[in-house]
């Protein structure tokens, strides 16, 4: 594999269900010693980091500079705001001190791009995008798609395609969701009633998760693909997203809980539906059913790409699967892994 999967195991006490989805917390065993210790946006709230336009503006890169001594972790996913579109991480990685570097990125708002307008970016906790974005590798176009029919779903449309107008409105807190709203296309009677449900299904997962538990490095998530749903499939995914140590992940459980919350909140409630959810949905979340997992993890064909900062990355995607992660000294760092069945 490149890298050592950390002993971790199912706390199957503290699992939750929903229509549709199902979560489950995931425990570390072994402690791990590691130098990374603060998230990029960490930095960024506090001003050691700094995230600007390139020279030669490009949407699919920006700069991050680290006026630190320490290093930090961006993970995949994270939306930066501001500059000439917003934009999130395209892949994990390591910042080390002291350094100057290009990443990649991804825009997530289609109808903005002005980059010589605003000149500096933001990031704030618990600004992540959506598991269907996270869990799969989308070009850009299919990025734009995914973030417009969300928006349709939920009642979220915005004049700019913005996922962040989205984000704010399901997963926010009312006076950011007041100022998402206020970006909406659609302020009809039919779209405020979609968007009310919606935000209340992704409130509730939300409120349920507000704490970690002790040793939690990540989460097993079992949810209905809400695209595929929306095509008139049912296919069940099976994420895991790991971090090196419960410090880590602590900071970011809000990030997660909330990333896969709004892709619930695309699945409809109704009766007939609740029906379908019961016969594809397991039953019952056992040990057994995480092993399977882990195993398809650690037999998928890994391969060695390109890092980023001072980080080891590797990939698979293959059998309809998707995974990534970033190691140090064969230390796993970060892990995201999905595949559907």
């Amino acid at each position: 594999m490149g890298f050592a999967l950390p002993d971790v195991k199912p706390h199957i006490e503290s699992a939750k269900q929903y229509p549709g989805i199902h979560i489950i917390p995931v425990l570390g065993t072994n402690k791990q010693n590691v130098e990374v210790r603060r998230f990029l946006w960490e930095g960024l709230a506090d001003k050691s980091v700094e995230i600007k336009e390139r020279q030669n503006v490009s949407v699919p890169s920006v700069t991050v500079v680290n006026h630190s001594t320490e290093n930090f972790l961006g993970y995949r996913g994270s939306v930066i705001r501001g500059g000439g579109q917003n934009r999130q991480l395209l892949h994990s990685f390591v910042l080390s001190k002291g350094v100057s570097m290009d990443i990649p990125v991804q825009c997530i708002q289609h109808g903005r791009w002005n980059p010589h307008q605003s000149k500096s970016f933001s990031n704030k906790p618990g600004d992540v995008t959506s598991s269907s974005l996270r869990f799969s590798r989308k070009t850009q176009e299919e990025t734009w798609h995914t973030i417009h029919e969300t928006s349709v779903m939920s009642g979220t449309t915005s004049c700019t395609d913005d996922y962040t107008v989205a984000s704010d409105t399901l997963v926010g807190n009312r006076e950011e969701m007041a100022h998402a709203t206020s970006q909406l296309t659609s302020t009809d009677r039919h779209g405020n009633e979609v968007r009310e449900r919606s935000r209340s299904r992704a409130q509730t997962i939300i409120q349920d998760w507000v704490k970690n538990i002790p040793n939690q490095l990540g989460l097993y998530v079992i949810m209905l693909d809400p695209f595929e749903w929306k095509s008139g499939n049912m296919k069940l995914m099976h994420c895991l997203e790991l971090f090196v140590s419960p410090e880590l992940y602590e900071k970011a459980h809000k990030d997660l809980i909330s990333s896969f919350a709004i892709d619930a909140a695309l699945l409809p409630q109704d009766e007939i539906s609740q029906h379908f959810y019961e016969e594809k949905m397991p039953p019952e979340i056992d040990t057994e059913m995480f092993n399977k997992l882990l195993e398809k993890i650690r037999s998928a064909p890994w391969q060695q790409n390109r890092n980023i900062g001072s980080e080891s990355r590797h990939e698979t995607d293959a059998n309809h699967a998707f995974g990534e992660a970033i190691s140090q000294s064969d230390t796993m760092l970060h892990l995201m892994y999905s595949c559907h069945e």
